[in-house]
């Protein structure tokens, strides 16, 4: 059995050096590349998207802020206004806080 084992960890470090060899300098920093690359495109081409969306939800979430705060609890506008901006205002430092640290 421990010949075995020892003939079974023999071959596999031989295959673990093969690779390492073999695909570690030409594969792998091709796909770290690729990587980098594609994250780079993807950032390009959906930021556009993303704001045109953020803008949707916040117009959106005013509206159902407006209708639950000032039609049914009888909130005066004033104080609407005021709440909306300073809760925006904390949401944007904490997703700026949180996307660069």
């Amino acid at each position: 059995m421990k010949e075995a084992y020892d003939d079974f960890d023999a071959n596999h470090q031989k295959h673990l050096d093969y690779y390492k060899n073999f695909i570690g300098d030409v594969k792998f920093n091709t796909l770290v590349g690729n990587r980098k690359k594609g994250k780079e495109k993807f950032n390009k081409k959906y930021t556009f998207y993303y704001s045109i969306l953020c803008v949707i939800l916040i117009i959106i979430g005013i509206l159902f802020g407006y209708f639950l705060l000032v039609d049914f609890i009888g909130l005066s506008i004033p104080y609407f206004i005021s709440i909306t901006v300073i809760t925006g205002f904390f949401t944007y430092l904490r997703v700026h806080k949180i996307q660069k640290p």
